[in-house]
């Protein structure tokens, strides 16, 4: 796949997990130390417009989360 599909998909991925990351919660049971470890997710969608090749977008990403409210992503498209 070209370098701007792969871009288009990593931006994607981040604002994505950057909506996602930003949810608090005020209750006692849900904390930091329930998410932890390696989580897997496929992206896909349709490429309106923009430079680059239109039409469908695939792409694959893997989050880590340390358990402290940090997360590393790691995206392929």
């Amino acid at each position: 796949m070209s370098k701007k599909v792969f871009a288009s998909a990593a931006v994607l991925v981040l604002l994505t997990s950057g909506l996602l990351a930003y949810a608090q919660s005020t209750s006692a049971d849900c904390n930091n130390h329930l998410i932890a470890g390696n989580y897997g997710f496929a992206v896909r969608g349709q490429k309106l417009a923009g430079p680059g090749l239109l039409g469908p977008q695939i792409g694959v990403a893997m989050t880590h989360f340390d358990g402290e409210g940090n997360f590393t992503q790691i995206a392929i498209a």
